[in-house]
């Protein structure tokens, strides 16, 4: 179990990981296949069928069996990268989560192995566990009257739960941490080798990024892996606007993430005539709309919504045959946006947000 705060690289990992895993499969065959399954896709409670069924079908494999998929796995020639279950979790509530816990517990009671990453604060099912615990200690103790068909749901209750805590919250656990200031400067100067001046600029910003605690306390985020990742990528467009002022004033998390979007908008504009405002407001209508379990992700559909919502004046100018071409553009242009990646699910592709602070800014 692969537990860390957002930013500090858990997605990044697993996708490293099933790289060199694949790479090894490659050069020998007798080595475990690993499959990779993003469990933000997730909005509603799954077994463990349900969970391979979905990996096979997104991959264009439904042509493969499940009962095969599952032997694999109980064989160790399948390796399991499960990514993301804080943002499966956060749509669920503790009785589903414990379902899909349970779901992953009777794989590794079976032999499955693999790795699940979570933000630390969303994986809190051993005190939901116990929750459960008080309330099937209550019960026994004769506050309520049991049938004997009751006594037997709550003691298979107690053998779910026994299982979920043996074989996923008792498992090896590993934290990730940020980097350390050592760190961050030694991955500047390595990746800027050629360039001082974006050194010292994108430096000067991660000295300065703190996000306020409570108790009036602050928390350096110099050392966060994306938040490095993108003033590296974006350093030419810092550099060349105003927001590269090297002055002494902290910045908070809401500033630098305002600052990489603002940024990426303007790296947008450059290949696009729509203005970065509009970009904006429409990716904020994106956002609300995949908020919910619902809809966990942006289709199409949901796009050529938002382009009639928000271009209703544009498009009522034109013939219908313009309009069907502007509306495509339209489409075309806010689903290539930078703050924007695929997502695949089994009944249909779509977009997400390829940070979840890209998806609250």
């Amino acid at each position: 179990m692969i537990l860390g705060e957002y930013g500090t690289g858990k997605t990044s990992l697993t996708r490293v990981l099933q790289h060199r895993w694949l790479s090894d499969y490659h050069g020998d065959p007798s080595q475990p296949i690993p499959i990779r399954i993003e469990l933000r896709n997730f909005s509603r409670q799954f077994d463990a069928y349900g969970l391979l069924h979905h990996f096979l079908d997104a991959n264009k494999l439904s042509h493969v069996s499940i009962d095969f998929m599952l032997h694999l796995i109980r064989t160790g020639r399948v390796i399991l990268l499960l990514d993301g279950y804080d943002e499966m979790a956060q749509f669920m509530n503790s009785r589903e989560r414990r379902a899909c816990l349970a779901a992953l517990a009777e794989l590794a009671k079976d032999g499955a192995k693999g790795i699940l990453t979570s933000r630390p604060n969303y994986f809190s099912e051993s005190e939901e566990l116990n929750v459960f615990e008080a309330l099937y200690r209550n019960l026994e103790q004769q506050r309520y009257y049991l049938s004997k068909k009751d006594s037997e749901f709550i003691e298979s209750e107690r053998i779910v739960d026994a299982l979920v805590e043996r074989y996923v919250l008792n498992r090896y656990e590993r934290n990730l941490q940020d980097l350390t200031p050592e760190q961050t400067e030694s991955l500047v100067k390595r990746s800027l080798a050629k360039n001082p001046t974006g050194q010292r600029i994108v430096l000067s910003i991660l000295n300065r990024v703190f996000r306020e605690e409570a108790l009036g306390t602050r928390q350096a985020l110099s050392g966060k892996p994306v938040i490095v990742s993108y003033l590296l990528e974006l350093v030419e467009e810092i550099q060349k606007a105003q927001d590269a002022d090297t002055s002494a004033n902290t910045i908070t998390e809401w500033d630098i993430y305002k600052l990489i979007i603002d940024r990426l908008m303007a790296r947008d504009m450059q290949r696009s005539t729509l203005l970065p405002h509009d970009r904006r407001l429409a990716l904020q209508t994106l956002a609300l709309k995949i908020s919910s379990r619902d809809n966990p992700i942006a289709t199409e559909d949901t796009f050529n919504k938002i382009v009639d919502e928000h271009f209703p004046a544009e498009l009522r100018r034109l013939s219908p045959e313009e309009r069907r071409t502007r509306r495509l553009e339209l489409f075309e242009d806010l689903r290539s946006s930078a703050t924007l990646t695929r997502a695949v699910e089994a009944k249909h592709d779509g977009w997400v947000f390829s940070q979840n602070p890209f998806h609250n800014g």
